[in-house]
């Protein structure tokens, strides 16, 4: 109920995360992004979205993407393909530190660090959720 309350009346906030992977770890400013429903068709799993240079950065990246899939998604600019894949687990460090385990991570066209308030991640708020 504290998240909650707390996401009442900010659609968007941003918020540190930690992401894991077999090989490491990134720490990363994302943006809780009350729009951002992207799931998964297959599971039903809801998707945040980090840009390709955060990709390149996170630890053994190259091995995840070995074991990637696309999945369809709408966005301003119509269907497209997002390469998703998944991490150890996440930590969202708000008022109280939410753990992840295996969560779902999208890789979008652009990378978002240089948006006003620079952030590395669209968080799905269904993450924190669930």
């Amino acid at each position: 109920w504290k998240l909650l309350a707390g996401l009442h009346g900010n659609a968007e906030k941003m918020i540190r995360v930690s992401l894991y992977t077999d090989q490491g770890s990134l720490d990363i400013r994302a943006l809780l992004d009350t729009g951002n429903m992207l799931r998964d068709f297959a599971t039903g799993d809801p998707v945040s979205v980090i840009g390709p240079e955060t990709a390149r950065k996170l630890p053994g990246m190259q091995l995840m993407q070995e074991t990637s899939r696309l999945i369809p998604y709408r966005c301003v600019r119509g269907d497209s393909l997002m390469r998703v894949f998944r991490i150890s687990r996440m930590c969202v460090h708000m008022d109280e530190d939410c753990w992840i385990e295996h969560p779902l991570l999208g890789i979008g066209e652009t990378d978002y660090s240089g948006t006003e308030g620079g952030y590395e991640m669209i968080l799905n708020p269904a993450v924190i959720m669930e």
